[in-house]
C-alpha cells in the first residue's frame, strides 16, 4: 500500500514539473517572439516593443574589411527585407516603442514607424548606411541621441507632429540629408543632432524652437539661409560653425546672447539681422567671417567680446543704433567717433580684436 501511495506522489510531482516546464517555456515564447526576422518583447503593459533583430534568422549581408584582412564593417539583412513598417499591433497588442539599439547596423533602405509607437530608442537605426527614407509617426515625443547617427544615405525624413525634442548626435553625419523642416511641436534641438549634414541646404526650424544646442548644425556646408523663430531663447556654442555657404542670417525676438563661435568660419556670410533683444555678442561669435563688409549694432547691445569679429578682414561699416556710452580699454569712446559708419568700422576692427567692448545704459 505504502508503494502505492509513493508512486502516486511521484506521478504527480512529475506532472506538476511538466506544468510549470510548460507555462514558463509558454511565457518565454510570449516574452519574446519573433517574425520576419525582428524579435518582439512583450511589455509590463501587456504591450509590445521591436527589440532588435534576429541575426539567426538574418539572410546574409554585408562585410566590408580593411587592408589586412579584419571586418571594419558589418552590416546585417533583414530576413522581411530592407523596406520596413513597423506594425501597430502584435499578437492584437499594440506596438508602442523600438528599443535602444535593434535596428543599428541593418541594411535597411527605408523604414515606417506608425502612430502607436511613442518612443524610439537610442542608437535604434545608428549606422543603417543604406536607409534612404524615414517616416516617423505622430505618437512619438523625442528622437533619442544618435537614433539616425551615420545613415549616410538617408535623404528623406518625415517628422510626426508630437516630437518636442530632436536628441544629442540624432541626425550626426547623415550627409545625404537635403532638406529639412521640422514641425511647430519642436521645442528642443540637442547638442550635435544635425552636426555635419553636408548636404543640408534648406532648413526650417518651425515656429516653437526654444533651444538650440551646442554644434547642433556645425559643419552643415550646405546650408544657405537660417532664420532663427521668434520662440527660441538660446543658441548653443558653435551651433553654426563652419556653416561655409551661409549667407544669411535672421535672429528672432527672444535671443539674448550671441555664443561662443556660434558662426565662427561662416566664409560667406554677407548678412545678419540681430534680434531686438541681443545683449551680447560672445568672443568668436563671428570669427573668420570675411564676407560679411556690413555690421548692424543695435541698441540693445551692451557687450562685444574681444574676438567676436576677429578675422572679418572685410568689414568696412559698422553702424551703431546708439553711439553713447560705449567704453573700450577702460576708456569712454565719444559718441562722435560712432556717427560715422567707416570711421566706426576702422576703430572698431583696430579695437576688438584686443578689447572687449562694454556700454552703460
Amino acid at each position: 500500500m505504502k508503494k502505492i501511495i509513493s508512486l502516486l506522489l511521484f506521478m504527480v510531482l512529475v506532472f506538476s514539473t511538466l506544468s510549470l516546464v510548460s507555462c514558463s517555456i509558454s511565457d518565454a515564447i510570449d516574452l519574446i517572439s519573433t517574425h520576419n526576422g525582428i524579435v518582439y518583447r512583450k511589455l509590463d503593459s501587456g504591450e509590445y516593443a521591436v527589440h532588435k533583430v534576429n541575426l539567426n534568422q538574418s539572410s546574409g549581408g554585408i562585410t566590408v574589411y580593411d587592408g589586412e584582412g579584419n571586418i571594419k564593417e558589418r552590416y546585417y539583412r533583414i530576413k522581411g527585407g530592407g523596406n520596413v513598417v513597423i506594425p501597430t499591433t502584435f499578437r492584437n497588442k499594440p506596438v508602442t516603442r523600438i528599443d535602444n539599439y535593434a535596428f543599428q547596423n541593418c541594411l535597411l533602405y527605408s523604414i515606417v514607424i506608425p502612430d502607436s509607437v511613442t518612443y524610439i530608442g537610442k542608437g535604434a537605426f545608428k549606422g543603417c548606411k543604406y536607409l534612404k527614407n524615414v517616416v516617423i509617426g505622430d505618437g512619438v515625443r523625442i528622437i533619442n541621441s544618435s537614433t539616425f547617427q551615420d545613415c549616410k544615405t538617408l535623404s528623406n525624413v518625415s517628422l510626426g507632429k508630437s516630437i518636442s525634442t530632436i536628441g544629442e548626435n540624432s541626425f550626426k553625419n547623415c550627409i545625404a540629408l537635403y532638406n529639412l523642416e521640422l514641425p511647430n511641436s519642436v521645442t528642443q534641438i540637442d547638442a550635435n543632432a544635425f552636426n555635419g549634414c553636408t548636404s543640408l541646404e534648406n532648413l526650417d526650424l518651425g515656429k516653437s524652437v526654444k533651444t538650440i544646442g551646442n554644434s547642433a548644425f556645425s559643419g552643415c556646408e550646405a546650408l544657405k539661409i537660417v532664420v532663427i523663430p521668434n520662440s527660441t531663447k538660446e543658441i548653443g556654442a558653435s551651433a553654426f560653425k563652419g556653416c561655409t555657404s551661409l549667407k544669411g542670417v535672421l535672429i528672432g525676438a527672444s535671443v539674448t546672447t550671441i555664443s561662443d563661435s556660434t558662426f565662427e568660419n561662416c566664409t560667406l556670410l554677407e548678412e545678419v539681422v540681430l534680434g531686438p533683444s541681443v545683449t551680447r555678442i560672445n568672443k568668436y561669435a563671428f570669427k573668420g567671417c570675411t564676407a560679411i563688409c556690413e555690421i548692424d549694432i543695435p541698441s540693445s547691445i551692451l557687450s562685444i567680446d574681444s574676438y567676436a569679429f576677429s578675422g572679418c578682414t572685410s568689414i568696412t561699416d559698422v553702424y551703431f543704433e546708439n553711439t553713447t556710452g560705449w567704453i573700450v580699454n577702460s576708456k569712454n569712446i565719444p559718441s562722435t567717433t560712432l556717427e560715422d559708419s567707416e570711421i566706426a568700422a576702422k576703430f572698431f576692427v583696430e579695437t576688438i580684436g584686443i578689447y572687449s567692448w562694454t556700454r552703460n545704459k
